[in-house]
């Protein structure tokens, strides 16, 4: 800490005063102690039994994780196309009457 400079012996007593009051009420830093890690692999590292009792995926009767899932279509008739305005902006198409409305639009 540096040193404070004080205009009286009052002021210097004041500040020592303060000083150990917040000392008296600060808790000390302390850092936990961390223990070592510690790997569980058996007696020694050539003992493989552990790792051989593992279950693991057969991955011989397929090549792919998950089956392959089909693309979704619409089958619905509300929607008759999709249109484009301004900006690359995708509308859905209800009927011939709307599809002439979106073409004469303007920006």
């Amino acid at each position: 800490m540096a040193t404070k400079r004080f205009k009286s012996a009052k002021e210097k007593r004041e500040w020592e005063e303060y000083q150990q009051w917040l000392t008296a009420r600060k808790p000390p830093k302390v850092k936990p102690k961390r223990e070592p890690l510690r790997l569980n692999l058996g007696e020694s590292p050539r003992d493989v039994s552990a790792v051989q009792s593992a279950k693991s995926l057969s991955t011989a009767h397929t090549t792919d994780a998950t089956a392959l899932r089909a693309s979704p279509k619409y089958s619905g008739t509300l929607i008759i196309g999709i249109a484009t305005t301004h900006k690359s902006n995708a509308v859905p198409v209800l009927n011939k009457d709307h599809a002439v409305e979106i073409s004469s639009m303007r920006r």
